[in-house]
C-alpha cells in the first residue's frame, strides 16, 4: 500500500550505523544472521528519502530507544551490486531487496536471503551465506558516510 514500487538495479540501499550495534573498531560490525534470516534487515531506499527524513526515522527512533547508542553516519551500495552477490555451486543470488514501505516512512526496505532449492544440504547452505553475509559486508564498508554527505555516486 506503501510501496514506491519495485526496487531498480541501480537504486541506492542506504543501511544507518547506530554505535555500538552496528560499529566496532571504527568499522562496520556485522549483519544478524537472525535479521537477514527472517527478511527483516532494515534498510532505506535513498531515492524515496532526504537524510533528514533517513535518520529522524532509522537513527532517532533507536537512539531514543537507549541513549547510550551513537548516530554514527550511514553505509550505501546500489541494489545490484547486492543481487549480484551469488551463492557458491547454485548460482542463485544471495540476498533480496525487497521495498517495504510505511505509511510513515515510505523509503522502508529490507534484506533477507533468498530461498534455496528444496532439500539443498543446510550445513553446505549456511556455509555459503556466511561467506555472502561476508561480501555484504564489505560492499558497504566501502561507502561510510556523515549524513550531511547524502550522496550516491
Amino acid at each position: 500500500m506503501h510501496s514506491s514500487g519495485l526496487i531498480k538495479n541501480n537504486e541506492p540501499i542506504v543501511y544507518a550505523l547506530i554505535d555500538p550495534d552496528q560499529i566496532e573498531g571504527g568499522g562496520i560490525k556485522d549483519f544478524k544472521k537472525e535479521r537477514l534470516k527472517k527478511s527483516e534487515l532494515s534498510v532505506c531506499r535513498a531515492w524515496d528519502a532526504s537524510a533528514e527524513e533517513a535518520r529522524a526515522y532509522i537513527v532517532a527512533k533507536q537512539l531514543e530507544k537507549i541513549a547510550t547508542r551513537t548516530d554514527e553516519g550511514y553505509a550505501w551500495t546500489p541494489a545490484k551490486d547486492i543481487r549480484a552477490i551469488r551463492l557458491t555451486g547454485l548460482d542463485i543470488g544471495a540476498f533480496c531487496v525487497v521495498d517495504d514501505g510505511l505509511e510513515d516512512f515510505k523509503a522502508h526496505a529490507v534484506l533477507g536471503y533468498s530461498k534455496a532449492p528444496e532439500g539443498y544440504d543446510g550445513n553446505k547452505l549456511a556455509n555459503q551465506r556466511e561467506a555472502a553475509r561476508g561480501n555484504l559486508l564489505l560492499l558497504f564498508s566501502k561507502s561510510r558516510r556523515g549524513w550531511e554527505d547524502w550522496s550516491f555516486g
